[in-house]
């Protein structure tokens, strides 16, 4: 009991936050317990964050797998660099496989990378 209140007197500042979402849309998005969510706004609002951050809620859950979609090669590769970034921080022990362009968790569950939108 006194480990808890020790943790919970540690300030943001203190402690190693990796992601924290903006307040408004981000925020409302990844609260959400709906299976499809609509997110939409103009750039720079922390819409593809959100998509790199949304998955990692659910590795502990044995039947999910992810996918994130991009229109362009460019914006794809820009998604791998950044989970590339941060997922090792957020979840120890998950592994980038290059040959199969996914992110592989200790238990086994994946997270596809970002696709190019070919449409």
């Amino acid at each position: 009991m006194q480990e808890e209140s020790a943790s919970q007197s540690i300030s943001l500042e203190e402690q190693n936050v990796v992601f924290k979402p903006n307040e408004g849309p981000q925020t409302k998005f990844l609260a959400s317990s709906e299976r499809e969510v609509l997110y939409g706004g103009a750039a720079g609002g922390g819409k593809s964050y959100a998509m790199l951050a949304d998955p990692l809620r659910y590795m502990g859950h044995s039947q999910f797998s992810g996918l994130l979609l991009r229109h362009t090669t460019e914006e794809l590769r820009e998604l791998i660099w950044k989970s590339q970034e941060i997922y090792p921080q957020i979840y120890p022990g998950i592994k980038w496989s290059e040959r199969k362009m996914q992110w592989v968790a200790p238990n086994g569950l994946m997270v596809l990378p970002p696709k190019e939108n070919e449409g």
